[in-house]
């Protein structure tokens, strides 16, 4: 894991549980670096296992594709069969000078493009997937069952990722504070949007969401 290597904003780390979330609604696959935490605090089938969603996770090495060095990484597929997926490449059995880290004897460091280009061949080889996945869909069917509706989906979009940030202060007015004692946070699994507050979670109810702006306004 790179995790050492890595200095991600907070809202940042969200980004992996919104991936997640839209894998499950539409099919698809999240890439992740194999040694990542996510694997355990999602969590995530391994192995032969296969989630409510019919999602399951391989894992690979991208030197098999191409990459200058091995950099083993997890794919979590949803939409389609194990046993549907293309055929992986050989195993690439030539040796190489470069390692992510540097601390394979013998191999220098990679670069920071080199640690996160992703390879053609594995680009093609994840697109021929996805390709598939709308082969099975076929004409006129919708994509996968939605766990929230669309306008609450775009809702935890805007509070997350829009381009107007949430701030802690919209909650002035509201309850006679800052509002620094939460902050928001998307659903590892759903993907709607809770307050984290410092003794746990909390989902936000329609009061919440519905007064916090024109409490600011006025």
């Amino acid at each position: 894991m790179l995790s050492h290597m890595a200095n991600p904003r907070p809202d940042e780390k969200q980004l992996a549980y919104f991936a997640l979330a839209q894998v499950r609604l539409n099919g698809g696959i999240l890439e992740h670096p194999a040694g990542s935490r996510l694997w355990k605090e999602a969590p995530l089938p391994l192995g032969d296992e296969v989630d409510e969603f019919g999602g399951f996770t391989i894992e690979i090495d991208q030197f098999d594709f191409g990459h200058v060095a091995h950099k083993n990484t997890k794919l979590y597929i949803c939409g389609i069969a194990k046993d549907k997926l293309p055929p992986l490449p050989p195993k690439n059995l030539s040796s190489t000078d470069r390692s992510i880290c540097g601390n394979v004897r013998g191999t220098k460091r990679c670069t920071q493009y080199q640690r996160e280009y992703t390879p053609d061949n594995l680009i093609y080889w994840m697109t021929n997937i996805c390709e598939r996945m709308l082969l099975k869909l076929g004409k006129g069917s919708g994509r996968r069952p939605l766990l929230i509706e669309n306008e609450q989906l775009e809702k935890n979009w805007d509070l997350i990722f829009g381009k107007k940030k949430q701030s802690r202060m919209d909650t002035i007015g509201q309850n006679g504070n800052s509002g620094d004692h939460y902050e928001y946070e998307l659903n590892k699994s759903t993907g709607e949007v809770e307050k984290r507050f410092r003794d746990g979670f909390e989902k936000p109810n329609g009061e919440q969401f519905g007064n916090e702006s024109n409490a600011v306004e006025s």
